[in-house]
């Protein structure tokens, strides 16, 4: 996760914990441009639109 779990992610982005993805916009988080180029499957596309639609908790 060189892009955004690096010390100095790109676009000053960080996935590492909830604590970094929870400051994020929705837009930032399901960002179908950025999945194809990280691999991020159909599954995983699904996974991370209900966490959204379920109100992004901390689970």
């Amino acid at each position: 996760m060189l892009c955004h779990g690096a010390t100095n992610p790109v676009a000053g982005i960080s996935i590492t914990n909830y604590s970094t993805v929870s400051v994020l916009r929705n837009s930032q988080i399901d960002n179908s441009g950025m999945y194809s180029h990280m691999g991020v499957t159909a599954a995983e596309q699904s996974t991370i639109n209900a966490w959204i639609a379920a109100g992004r908790l901390n689970n």
